[in-house]
């Protein structure tokens, strides 16, 4: 099992919007800052399934009432659309206990580039089943048509069939849809209705995303289903290879990345509330990763994050292919001010991920990464079959203890000289230096003040105390001159404030 640390940066969503290049203006919540909870975490990615071959641009759903994740097409090793139906066990709260095993129901298709999601039936869980949307049967060069079609499948019974939905979805791949349970709706958005999993873009018609618009799958108290167009605004435009998570604790989807002609990527999140009835398509975030698409993403709704990993910048399906190794989280638990939070890049642990699946494992509380290839090459592509969970442990949020050996107070001499009058130390006085308002939430220092130690470390631990000597009572952070990180850049006592 590979296991790799990932460090977790802070990142002020509005002073970075320009720092990496995103295209677009930057429009972000008001009043976005710097926010963190009182604790926070360290997180790695081990391997928890390993197979001897692979696929990318595959569809995947979390099944909540199974507790499995389904695996659905892709492209495989020798570029082909793949038949593939996978299931995913993670049942078990130790994600690395998770096994993969292939599902085989008649009537499988070949396809790639689908999108998936998972609908549990709360008035008979036996029809709770799992969405494959779009697709392409052909990855061959010059072709990729899409097609418009859902197949559905059925754990209970194993059995996949095409939905008979009303209204209809234009032939599409490389979309997004993501599942609203409240309003027991599916919303689908952007695609492009051609575009070869191996040729270059300028070679090919996935020159453009389609005006497809946002896309809602409704369901009824029957089991059917029905297509309409939602007047949601043009929101993110015409993309292919975005991402779209539901989120949970705000009861909206997210959207990121994806790009227009293959070169040019986005990377603004956008956001489309569902309550109470589905609104229209704002601009989110920006200034966290940099901009890509064929990425992978999924809502922890444990963390409140939407955990993004790899996927490509620029020059997609060519010798320069500008990829990604890197894992990064949208922590929206204010709404407010959503904060990107970097948590590393993983050269020996997922490595370059491009059109690889993520869910979100809810009984292991793990982001669930799976298959997906490596940067591309013109001799033929190498995807990889594993599955790979984001482990993450709570690390406490406290100041930098100081030494245990602190010196006792010493008499000394006063003022006046001649050793006759012994001086008594003042008692500390705990305070929180002013330059912390704004930089260091309020919650945070309260309970740092609150928790003070009862004796302070001198200013000079190897000094006796004196009036040129006194305490660390004052709170700061160990480096003013750069933004405050529970982990990396901690409140610490001083003897001072700057």
């Amino acid at each position: 099992m590979s296991h790799l640390s990932l460090r977790r940066w802070l990142v002020p969503v509005a002073t970075v919007a320009f720092a990496f290049g995103i295209f677009g203006a930057f429009s972000a919540p008001q009043n976005a800052a710097v926010s963190a909870a009182p604790s926070a975490e360290e997180c790695s990615w081990s391997t928890v399934d390993r197979q001897s071959t692979g696929h990318y641009h595959a569809a995947s759903a979390y099944d909540s009432v199974n507790k499995a994740i389904y695996y659905f097409g892709g492209v495989d090793q020798s570029g082909d659309a793949s038949s593939f139906l996978g299931s995913l066990d993670v049942s078990d709260p130790d994600v690395t206990k998770a096994s993969l095993s292939s599902v085989r129901p008649g009537g499988l298709p070949q396809l790639y580039g689908s999108a998936g999601f998972f609908r549990a039936d709360k008035t008979d869980p036996d029809n709770s089943a799992a969405y494959f949307v779009g697709g392409s049967r052909d990855a061959a060069m010059g072709e990729g048509d899409g097609e418009g079609s859902v197949y559905r499948y059925t754990p209970k019974t194993n059995n996949i069939d095409v939905l008979s939905a009303g209204g209809n979805l234009p032939d599409v791949l490389f979309g997004a849809v993501a599942y609203d349970p409240e309003g027991d709706q599916a919303i689908f958005y952007g695609g492009t209705g051609q575009c070869s999993a191996i040729d270059e873009p300028s070679n090919s018609q996935c020159r453009g995303g389609s005006a497809f618009g946002t896309r809602v799958l409704t369901f009824d108290a029957s089991g059917g289903a029905t297509w309409s167009a939602a007047s949601a605004g043009s929101g993110p435009g015409q993309v292919f290879g975005n991402s779209m998570v539901y989120d949970s604790k705000n009861k909206q989807m997210l959207l990121f990345g994806g790009t227009t002609d293959g070169s040019r990527a986005n990377g603004d999140v956008w956001s489309l509330s569902l309550a109470p009835n589905i609104g229209t398509w704002t601009k989110y975030a920006s200034g966290g990763p940099r901009a890509r698409f064929f990425h992978s993403a999924a809502f922890d709704a444990s963390r409140g994050w939407m955990i993004i990993n790899g996927g490509v910048a620029s020059g997609l399906h060519s010798n320069r292919e500008n990829t990604f190794d890197d894992t990064w989280a949208l922590d929206v638990n204010d709404n407010a001010n959503p904060m990107w939070v970097n948590l590393g890049t993983s050269p020996q642990g997922t490595k370059v991920r491009v059109g690889a699946t993520m869910d979100y494992a809810a009984d292991a509380t793990s982001a669930v990464l799976h298959g997906g290839r490596s940067q591309f090459q013109p001799t033929g592509n190498r995807p990889t079959g594993n599955s790979d969970g984001l482990i993450c442990a709570v690390v406490p949020d406290t100041p930098t203890p100081g030494p245990t050996n602190t010196p006792a107070p010493r008499p000394t001499s006063g003022p006046g000289g001649g050793g006759s009058v012994p001086w008594t130390p003042p008692a500390a006085e705990p305070a929180a230096c002013p330059k912390l308002q704004g930089r260091v939430p309020d919650a945070v220092v309260q309970a740092t003040l609150g928790n003070a130690p009862s004796d302070y470390m001198l200013c000079n631990p190897n000094a006796p105390i004196g009036p040129d000597n006194l305490y660390r009572d004052k709170l700061s952070l160990q480096d003013m001159n750069k933004p405050y990180h529970p982990i990396f850049n901690r409140l610490q006592w001083k003897c001072g404030c700057q």
